[in-house]
């Protein structure tokens, strides 16, 4: 299994050059219909997205991460950082397993 990115273009050029393959998207419909075809391949193990791309679609990927057990959805900061006041991955692991990391 493969991660798969979906985000703006400088963050897919880091994820490219570290072996991740991703598409750049620059629209909520864009990210909305890469989402669901990533989510279909079978050969995909985890989904990376962008946290300012995700916000764009919040609704679609709340429901994708619920959907399955795979692939797993993982929302990542892009180029400019961390979205203040979103929860992080380490405060999502505390949160579900007690944690702290």
């Amino acid at each position: 299994m493969q991660c798969f990115a979906i985000g703006d273009g400088l963050t897919i050029l880091g994820l490219k050059l570290a072996g991740i393959p991703g598409v750049v998207v620059t629209t909520p419909e864009q990210a909305s219909a890469e989402l669901q075809e990533a989510m279909k391949r079978k050969d995909v193990g985890l989904i990376l997205i962008t946290e300012r791309i995700a916000n764009t679609i919040n609704e679609e990927v709340e429901q994708a991460k619920l959907k399955k057990k795979l692939p797993l959805v993982l929302e990542i900061p892009d180029r400019e950082g961390p979205i203040p006041g979103r929860e992080t991955i380490f405060d999502l692991i505390r949160r579900t397993i007690g944690i702290r990391l």
